[in-house]
């Protein structure tokens, strides 16, 4: 995951939080 944050930057990093939150059902903000 810390891999796809450093490559994608801010943006994908908030696409992949939101990704994330869904899979795991715990919205982190």
């Amino acid at each position: 995951m810390k891999e796809l944050l450093s490559a994608g930057g801010k943006k994908s990093r908030q696409i992949i939080e939101m990704y994330c939150s869904k899979i795991m059902g715990n919205p982190k903000k």
